[in-house]
């Protein structure tokens, strides 16, 4: 009998235990949840002009934000909304600072402010990656790609990004220009080698939609018309599988071919193609953009290379 009365006071001691562990812990996670939703309402009104932005409410609001919590990647608010609107109260309540200057910045603080390597990895790839896909690898990335190595201390990661670094390489500024394979409607291979000492201007479609595409055409086709008989620059239209289709071969204007990548996928992957469509310039040491009469809201990736 006191053998069951022992093992019932054990059990019970220890349900209680694991009871109080979760009231606590869900405690937690309520006060964290609260936290950022009223933070959420100070700033919505500030928004709405319903509060001033010196408000001593902001202040408040901020002062409860924590992106140092445990409980960022683990509570039921979105952690990419809770850094957004740590950094948006603080640019109010702090005034103009580095750490919330742009997107780059703000992870640059947050690498060394945030527990959560987890959070780090997905909130690094959430800003760098849209930056690589229309600005290449700048200086900048490159020293936030340093601090990255340093911040989340996860093998995994550093080899993964020393991969991504060394695609970006391929088409940084005055690197050597990636060696692609094209090929025309008769099925000859075209590469960089076939216009050695040229200017090549690519642009890329892809599977969007043909309005889109038919946009870029036109002004690309406009642009290239504009060289016609320049026998130093030459325009090549790429159209990736699951286009709507161009014509194959040269076009109206002498100066382009329209081609298509022998392997899409290596092709691919050697111009990190994440905006579709887009304009590639690649040169040798001559700023070309000026030439090219885009429209502002079309992505546009300028790459400047060795023609070797």
């Amino acid at each position: 009998m006191k053998y069951f009365i022992i093992i019932g006071i054990i059990t019970f001691c220890s349900y209680g235990r694991v009871y109080s562990q979760k009231t606590v812990k869900s405690t937690a996670v309520h006060t964290f949840e609260t936290n950022f939703f009223d933070a959420k309402s100070a700033w919505q009104s500030v928004l709405t002009h319903k509060i001033l932005p010196k408000d001593p409410a902001i202040a408040i609001a901020l002062a409860k934000l924590n992106i140092d919590d445990p409980l960022l990647d683990r509570a039921g608010v979105n952690p990419f909304d809770y850094l957004d609107l740590y950094f948006n109260l603080r640019k109010i309540v702090n005034g103009p600072e580095a750490c919330t200057g742009n997107e780059l910045s703000k992870l640059e603080y947050m690498l060394y402010n945030v527990k959560s390597a987890a959070i780090k990895k997905r909130y690094f790839n959430k800003i760098v990656k849209p930056e690589l896909g229309s600005q290449g690898m700048t200086d900048s990335l490159v020293s936030l790609f340093r601090d990255a190595e340093l911040a989340i201390n996860d093998p995994q990661f550093i080899a993964a990004n020393q991969l991504e670094q060394s695609k970006y390489k391929l088409i940084a500024q005055k690197a050597a220009v990636p060696q692609f394979k094209l090929k025309d409607g008769k099925g000859n291979v075209i590469s960089p080698a076939s216009f050695k000492g040229k200017v090549m201007v690519i642009q890329v479609l892809d599977q969007r939609s043909s309005q889109t595409n038919l946009a870029q055409q036109i002004t690309f086709e406009k642009t290239a018309a504009k060289f016609e008989g320049d026998s130093t620059v030459v325009f090549l239209q790429v159209t990736m599988k699951g286009t709507a289709k161009i014509p194959d071969g040269k076009s109206s204007v002498i100066n382009l071919l329209r081609l298509t990548p022998v392997n899409p996928t290596a092709f691919k992957e050697q111009f990190i193609l994440t905006r579709l469509p887009r304009q590639i310039i690649i040169a040798k040491d001559v700023f070309f953009a000026s030439h090219l009469n885009i429209d502002e809201n079309l992505a546009v990736f300028v790459n400047f290379a060795k023609l070797q």
